[in-house]
């Protein structure tokens, strides 16, 4: 089982979760979505993550951009 999760750093409170058997594409965005509706699906916010396939993955890259977020991530080596 694998476990991801957004955290909101401002309140350091977790905004989203959710648990697959995969990790893959699907479950990062799956995350997304539960963080974005559970704080009013906000614009303008900022999306940091690390440079794994999940998060540089079409399907993220894409549902970060209909939210209307900017996505950041680490240098490379930064894990």
């Amino acid at each position: 089982m694998y476990l991801a999760g957004f955290i909101d750093l401002f309140s350091r409170l977790v905004v989203g979760w959710q648990v697959s058997e995969h990790i893959d594409a699907k479950l990062v965005t799956d995350v997304l979505d539960a963080a974005m509706l559970m704080r009013g699906k906000p614009k303008g916010v900022l999306i940091h993550s690390d440079r794994g396939s999940q998060c540089c993955s079409e399907a993220f890259v894409k549902r970060v951009a209909t939210y209307k977020a900017k996505q950041s991530m680490s240098r490379n080596g930064n894990c």
